[in-house]
């Protein structure tokens, strides 16, 4: 079966992250300095403890489904912790391995 693609796809306007790459390679290729605020990719590997928790909950069948309402209870921070510390602090605490 073909596969015929829509023409309004035409009429997206690119993706932005796309966009300020492709003129931060442009700056850089005319001798400039820059700074990248793009997307925020990782210039480090993921620590393994972190890629065997998310393997982990991938094979459990009971993540394979979208929740409703505000999400399974275990997967939100304590509103105690969070009113205390900081919300990265707090969310770390979902993922085993973590302080």
């Amino acid at each position: 079966m073909a596969f015929t693609r829509a023409t309004r796809l035409d009429q997206l306007p690119p993706y932005l992250f796309i966009e300020i790459d492709r003129r931060k390679k442009a700056a850089m290729a005319a001798g400039k300095d820059v700074i990248d605020f793009g997307v925020g990719d990782p210039d480090r590997p993921t620590p393994s403890f972190i890629i065997d928790s998310m393997a982990e909950a991938i094979r459990d069948p009971a993540t394979h489904r979208y929740p409703f309402g505000a999400g399974a209870p275990a997967s939100r921070p304590n509103p105690v912790h969070a009113s205390h510390e900081p919300a990265s602090l707090t969310t770390c605490r979902l993922l085993p391995g973590l302080p």
